[in-house]
């Protein structure tokens, strides 16, 4: 009774999945291949990152033609000549005179920014006064350039020396820090935190745009380092985070189980090969903008040189490549088998599994005369293998790695493709830049202003470059931590100087398109509170009023007269 039980169960089964074309028909070839049927992913339309990846049941079998697999090539086994231009290293390296002082290099990030920021923040301080009163905010003045190189300082400084709270960094002695409190009041710190931003845009151009708030930042990066420095022959493409509070359902990606984050802003950025220097990254604005975009965009001050670009499987396919090659880039990355791999190699690898360090390639032409595509895989630790594309070496060409293997004591060498070995030695330096830039963080708690985690990642990254520039201009031998001990100093004497010989500044003008606004100030003097007088006879005086109208409220009595 249990065998005919279960017999019917199957036979049920079987025919739900007949229904909804899981299984082919009886009447299909039983040998006919159903690979050409997997839905095509073609990279730059439709792509999606490595923990979305999902398997694809085949289809039933199609009675008219099939579909044309995407990044489609003229693959051969013949060994097809490969001759890579030589790069011209001309101008390779900084491109500012060689100066003694950490901070001259920084200035170079650091002043736009600041202008950017100085400004935004005294605009920001009105915004928040006119949406609700804050009595932290109670007699801000105009934030200085002193007092931002002050500020800046001392998110260095406890980067060096973090705290529970940054608050605990003005806790009585014998606790917090001295050298903090010797900067900047604990109260004008929080101040100026509760209103730093670096731009202020209406609600149109905030609608029109999500990363309005924070773009500028980016911008001024981008513009600022290809000019600072010129990075050299080969690159590093991949993803970074952004650390973020919370969920932003205008910006935010996501994170799968296998990040570090559970939710983060998602950067893409290249990096120089051997010194991690970034000039330039991209924010994902989850638009719907193809990977292939943000690949070409990443590239646009590399055009036209020679750079060698590595990138990992989530961005590479022979329609990227060829891409690429068209402006005059080269490319060196680990590739899906639907992003352009020939469909012969894959049979040969199930029909003949390699053997450790095995690998087996394939070659087609392209329109470049003598710089054909090549595809190889290599069996390392997975029977599978694994598949790199490269338009740059010979595939028959190997070279000795060394690798761990279980049960053997140390690293046992084999022989791999030169495209395995220089993928290895070339990949990894945006990874190698997060590191740098965990080491001392500068980001600051925070809650619901996404814009602040782009802010403080474009600081990060300002220090890093200038680290870099700054060792190539004579001092080689200086360490991450004393180059930060360095602009710490460095900071905070600029900031005294600059304290002592400027005057108490003019107060911030109201911005224009919240002159029609009522916005609630501090007043030079005492005087009644209109809204009491008028509705209960009282003679109540206050030391807040409008700035608009110039009539005296109190702070609660500001929004009822309003």
């Amino acid at each position: 009774m249990r065998e005919r039980r279960g017999a019917a169960v199957l036979g049920v089964q079987e025919a739900v999945r007949r229904v909804r074309g899981i299984i082919d028909e009886p009447d299909a070839d039983p040998d006919e291949e159903d690979y050409e049927d997997l839905p095509a992913l073609v990279h730059g339309d439709s792509e999606s990152s490595e923990e979305d990846e999902v398997e694809v049941a085949p289809r039933a079998a199609a009675p008219a033609a099939k579909r044309a697999r995407a990044n489609t090539a003229a693959w051969t086994e013949e060994l097809l000549p490969v001759h890579f231009p030589a790069f011209d290293d001309t101008g390779c390296g900084p491109k500012i005179p060689p100066c003694e002082q950490a901070l001259a290099v920084l200035d170079h990030w650091w002043v736009p920014l600041r202008t950017q920021l100085v400004k935004a923040t005294n605009s920001n301080f009105h915004l928040i006064q006119q949406e609700k009163f804050s009595a932290r905010l109670d007699g801000f003045k105009s934030v200085t350039d002193a007092e931002m190189d002050a500020f800046f300082c001392i998110l260095i400084y406890l980067g060096i020396h973090p705290q529970p709270n940054q608050v605990e960094a003005w806790a009585p002695p014998p606790h917090g820090l001295e050298f903090v409190k010797g900067i900047m009041s604990r109260d004008r710190f929080l101040q100026i935190k509760r209103c730093l931003a670096i731009a202020t845009p209406n609600k149109e151009a905030n609608a029109a745009d999500k990363l309005a708030k924070a773009r500028v930042a980016q911008d001024i990066f981008n513009e600022v380092s290809p000019r600072v420095y010129k990075p050299g022959q080969r690159v590093s493409l991949d993803e970074a985070q952004i650390q973020c509070a919370h969920r932003v359902a205008r910006v935010s990606f996501r994170a799968g189980k296998n990040k570090p984050l559970s939710d983060y802003i998602k950067t893409f950025s290249i990096n120089e090969c051997g010194t991690s220097y970034c000039p330039r990254f991209l924010i994902d604005e989850r638009n719907g903008r193809s990977v292939r975009d943000y690949v070409m965009a990443l590239t646009e001050p590399l055009v036209g040189r020679a750079h060698v670009l590595y990138l990992d499987r989530y961005y590479t396919s022979v329609d990227t490549a060829l891409a690429l090659s068209e402006v005059g880039l080269f490319t060196v990355g680990t590739v899906r088998t639907d992003r352009g791999v020939p469909k012969e190699l894959i049979d040969d690898v199930k029909r003949r599994p390699l053997a450790d360090a095995e690998s087996r390639y394939r070659m087609a032409p392209t329109p470049l005369p003598d710089q054909p595509l090549s595809v190889v895989v290599f069996r390392d630790t997975s029977a599978d293998g694994f598949y790199v594309l490269s338009n740059v070496h010979n595939p028959a060409d190997t070279e000795v790695i060394k690798r761990r293997k279980k049960g053997v004591a140390g690293l046992v060498p084999k022989d791999a493709p030169v495209a395995v070995a220089d993928y290895n030695k070339g990949m990894g330096y945006v990874d190698s830049m997060n590191h740098m830039k965990v080491n001392y963080s500068v980001s600051l708690t925070y809650k619901y202003r996404w814009y602040m985690g782009i802010i403080f990642y474009v600081l990060e990254l300002s220090i890093i470059n200038a680290l870099v520039v700054f060792r190539q201009l004579g001092h080689e031998d200086l360490r991450h931590l004393d180059f930060r001990k360095q602009l710490i100093t460095q900071l905070a004497a600029r900031a005294k100087v600059a304290a002592r010989q400027n005057s108490a500044p003019e107060p911030e003008p109201v911005p224009e398109h919240l002159r029609e606004a009522h916005i609630i100030v501090r007043l030079p003097s005492q005087r009644r509170c209109v809204h009491c007088f008028q509705t209960d006879g009282r003679s109540c005086k206050t030391s807040y009023g409008c700035a608009t109208c110039g009539k005296a409220l109190h702070a609660d009595c500001f929004f009822a007269f309003h």
